[in-house]
């Protein structure tokens, strides 16, 4: 008898994460100077993790197969959330004497220089340090389990829509990768803006200058980065070992085909995949957009200060960019989820993917050109905004090139995929070189 794969999510963990989110929004409206930016993008993330459990309900609706598939994906779920359980409970108690180690060095560290913040006592410091690191490693953890509880649940789900119809298939596979992506940046956002208000609130009146609680903060993206180091090796490791071995024993030895669900490193390999791929992709994607939000407030508040300007533009500006990003991202996916039925009679996903990507795009040069506008105006330099704004649009630009480029090359529609096909008829040699010349 099939046992269900999703019950539904308990009440008390939605009334945790709703009074997390709560909890967050009325911190941001006690930082004087940063209320409308830090509320807002709070209320975003909270949007965005709430379309996200929306959507997960619409995603376990759906069929999970026949009962061949269900044995096949029951055994890869059991296995990945297994792995996940042992990996990350190691993964902990590292963290946890990391943080030890952390707050005594901080603790027996030597003088400060004059951008430091000397006006706190080297013992606050060494505590608030560990506990952003620990505050930002259960974020990036929980942000790997997240995509690991989907993806090893949509697998069964997008695999018994091939057999229905392509378009629904395409949504479902879109749908299922957008709900960690979402939840991701949501996740960012809210634990950036919780900790930014809660040391904000503590030591940012008297104690500190506006620019210098982001210095605070460091310790969350290195938590961050320590959890997503360990998940992507690990399950990357595991994943490359028993592929190998799936090579070797089954198509070598037992004469199995690729990817046969008989031979058990087939199954131990896909458990790696969803926890090095899924489980191990969200906390590495979490611990960049940290880091990269943190790092530019700090650099922002430092420009503000030497300008002599208002520091809250500066500092919020990567905090409310990636607000917005929730956004357009939702927008990009709700445009290629009702595209026309013909366009997805084409059959080509990559095509489907790219319009939304594109209507992304679109959306997000203009809420760029919003929050240029908005927090990084100022009389005394009334046209700069529109700098930060060109160069905000150039890296669009870039992206959206990068996307073509890349396509151009590894798409068979295309001259270098069509020309090694060709290449390989004529033996390994010509293969091998003509891959060099093209790559």
């Amino acid at each position: 008898m099939r046992e269900k794969d999703f019950v539904g999510v308990p009440k008390r963990l939605l009334g945790s994460v709703c009074a997390f989110f709560g909890l967050t929004a009325l911190l941001s409206l006690c930082v004087p100077g940063y209320r409308a930016p830090l509320f807002i993008t709070s209320i975003l993330g909270f949007l965005a993790v709430a379309l996200s459990y929306y959507m997960t309900l619409w995603v376990m609706a759906k069929s999970d197969g026949t009962d061949k598939m269900y044995e096949v994906t029951t055994a890869v779920r059991k296995g990945a959330e297994g792995f996940f359980k042992t990996q990350y409970g190691t993964i902990f108690r590292m963290s946890l004497i990391v943080a030890v180690v952390l707050f005594v060095g901080y603790l027996f560290r030597g003088g400060h220089n004059d951008d430091d913040v000397d006006e706190i006592a080297v013992s606050t410091m060494a505590l608030v340090v560990a506990f952003s690191f620990l505050f930002g490693a259960l974020f990036s953890a929980l942000a790997g389990y997240i995509g690991l509880f989907i993806c090893v649940r949509a697998n069964a789900r997008v695999a018994a829509a091939a057999k229905v119809s392509f378009q629904e298939t395409m949504q479902i596979a879109m749908v299922s990768g957008a709900i960690p992506a979402l939840v991701v940046v949501g996740l960012v956002v809210s634990g950036i803006i919780f900790l930014f208000s809660v040391l904000h609130v503590f030591f940012g009146d008297d104690d500190l200058h506006p620019q210098q609680v982001p210095l605070l903060m460091v310790g969350f993206g290195f938590g961050a980065s320590f959890v997503a180091l360990f998940a992507q090796l690990g399950g990357g490791i595991f994943t490359k070992a028993a592929d190998v071995g799936a090579d070797l024993v089954g198509k070598v030895e037992a004469g199995l085909d690729e990817d046969d669900p008989r031979n058990p490193a087939v199954v131990a390999d896909l458990v790696g995949d969803n926890v090095g791929d899924c489980a191990g992709r969200g906390a590495d994607l979490f611990e960049s957009i940290s880091a990269e939000i943190i790092a530019a407030m700090v650099l922002g508040g430092s420009i503000a200060h030497k300008a002599g300007l208002p520091p809250s533009g500066f500092i919020l500006f990567p905090v409310l960019i990636h607000g917005f990003d929730l956004v357009v991202s939702a927008a990009g996916l709700a445009f290629a989820f009702n595209l026309p039925a013909s366009t997805y009679n084409a059959k080509h996903p990559l095509g489907i993917l790219k319009s939304g990507y594109l209507c992304a795009i679109a959306l997000a040069a203009v809420g760029f050109f919003i929050a240029c506008r908005s927090l990084l105006h100022f009389e005394q330099a009334p046209g700069a905004y529109l700098n930060f704004f060109y160069c905000g649009l150039l890296g669009m630009i870039a992206a959206v090139l990068t996307v073509y480029i890349t396509q151009y090359y590894t798409d068979y529609i295309f001259r270098p995929v069509k020309d090694i096909a060709k290449a390989s008829v004529s033996g390994h040699a010509m293969n091998v070189r003509l891959q060099n010349l093209v790559f």
